[in-house]
């Protein structure tokens, strides 16, 4: 989903300019003839150098950045320019295209003659390491020509390090566009969301749990939820938050419970989940940018008047132009051929859980299991291009599309209760809570049925090899 970007045009007309005005090289010669590429001469390259669209860092790819620390991002590549919005830690932004500015090349001297792209260099000659290409790699200039992936270190075991800046167009999910500096403020090393499962070694239990405590979307951990239609919409104007007492319904398990009633969402509306978890780094197909392992949980709760045939749990196209995943069912349908029953009286809270795990990497395999209460009720496997237009179960439980293939995987977040068509009602939910693993049986069985606590997070994820999180055995 790359699009043009208006700093391409800005960066391209830096350039210009500089060319325009004569830039001195780094030898102290103000020659404008001597800028053009592909032009034999000693002297070294324009001052400052803008190497457009560089992705500077080892494991470098623009795309969905994480934001590890609060950022400004600015009208303009300066850092006196307008600040137009500050990209907060924990968010996750768009970043498809960046500029390194060279401000200061090295001016490495060869000590044997080489040959590196087709261009001979003679012992002694001149070249100006540029843009850092990772693992000691450099985009290099010599004689009026680039050289990509020039490495000084096969040379010399002490290589001076190039004075650059790095700005990358970052594009905020309210639409809000700007420059910021990056210096280690987001994670770039893959185009989803890098909360990194396995950094220091640690698997975190839970990525994120919403419990709605304090009457609105925050997190008790995580990321906040957010309104998929922004601030003052429809959604935030028909969601309302209290107790079990103020809406008159069920206590769970005979006491009180802080709650959000979400609405009946149009494809517009929806709540968004920004869950954190990372793409499998060490895959290399069409599943490598999406998450695919994963565990969703939520209590929730149909009221006594729901009159709709399926009300939407769980969304994972983001554009909300196809069917949600799962469903629940509050009365008989008839879809295919096929009865769905989902025999749970309105009033009755639950405790509904979507495992998903990868089960075969060469036939792109994915098992779904669904439970209610800790019991399972389904357990199936489907492939990549197995889309099927309903499936449903004997006698408990309700879903549609429960297919994983790389479109129907997590990008850096999902939505909640909305639909592409308008299959949603409104319910109750008192806990969410979303593992970037997929649970075992027997962990989802201890979870048991639903709490006023919400949803606990102490269950040991031994699969990995580990227990609660600590470091990972050698």
């Amino acid at each position: 989903m790359p699009r043009t970007r208006l700093g391409s045009i800005t960066a391209s007309l830096l350039l210009t300019l500089a060319a325009i005005e004569g830039s001195k090289d780094v030898d102290g010669a103000a020659d404008k003839s001597q800028l053009g590429l592909g032009n034999k001469t000693n002297a070294g390259p324009p001052i400052p150098y803008h190497d457009e669209g560089a992705c500077p860092h080892e494991g470098c790819k623009y795309g969905l950045w994480w934001v590890e620390e609060d950022t400004s991002v600015r009208k303009e590549m300066d850092s006196t320019s307008e600040v137009i919005f500050t990209a907060k830690k924990g968010a996750v932004v768009e970043c498809w295209y960046g500029v390194v500015v060279v401000k200061k090349p090295v001016r490495f001297q060869v000590p044997k003659p080489l040959e590196h792209d087709r261009v001979k260099i003679p012992a002694g000659g001149i070249v100006y390491l540029l843009t850092p290409q990772g693992e000691g790699f450099h985009l290099a200039w010599y004689e009026g020509e680039l050289l990509s992936g020039f490495n000084p270190w096969d040379f010399s075991s002490e290589v001076e390090e190039v004075d650059y800046e790095w700005w990358v167009q970052v594009e905020s999910e309210r639409g809000e566009i700007g420059w910021a500096l990056e210096d280690g403020q987001f994670a770039t090393d893959t185009v989803s969301t890098t909360f990194y499962p396995f950094r220091d070694g640690a698997v975190p239990r839970v990525l994120g749990q919403w419990d709605f405590d304090q009457g609105d979307l925050r997190a008790t951990h995580g990321q906040d939820l957010e309104y998929r239609d922004g601030p003052g919409g429809q959604t935030q104007k028909l969601t309302r938050f209290g107790s079990t007492r103020d809406f008159e319904i069920s206590e769970i398990n005979g006491q009180p419970a802080k709650i959000m009633r979400f609405p009946s969402c149009r494809r517009s509306m929806g709540y968004k989940v920004f869950h954190r978890a990372e793409a499998d780094p060490f895959r290399e197909d069409a599943w490598h940018t999406r998450v695919n392992e994963y565990t969703l949980i939520m209590d929730i709760l149909l009221p006594r008047d729901s009159y709709q045939e399926r009300i939407a749990l769980f969304q994972t196209d983001v554009g909300n132009s196809s069917n949600a995943e799962l469903f629940l069912v509050s009365k008989w349908i008839r879809g295919r051929g096929n009865e769905i029953c989902f025999p749970v009286q309105p009033e009755e809270w639950l405790r509904i859980a979507w495992v998903v795990k990868k089960k075969s990497e060469r036939e792109r395999e994915t098992e779904l299991r669904g439970t209610i209460n800790g019991q399972e009720i389904a357990r199936i496997v489907v492939g990549e291009a197995w889309d099927p237009d309903h499936l449903g179960f004997d006698n408990v439980g309700a879903a549609r599309n429960w297919s994983l293939e790389p479109r129907r995987s997590l990008f850096p977040y999902f939505l909640l209760f909305t639909d592409n068509d308008h299959e949603t009602g409104p319910a109750y939910v008192n806990s969410i809570q979303f593992r970037s693993y997929p649970m075992k049986p027997e962990q989802v069985e201890a979870l048991g049925g639903p709490t006023a606590a919400g949803i606990p997070v102490d269950v040991s994820v031994d699969q990995f090899g580990i227990c609660e999180g600590g470091p990972v055995p050698h």
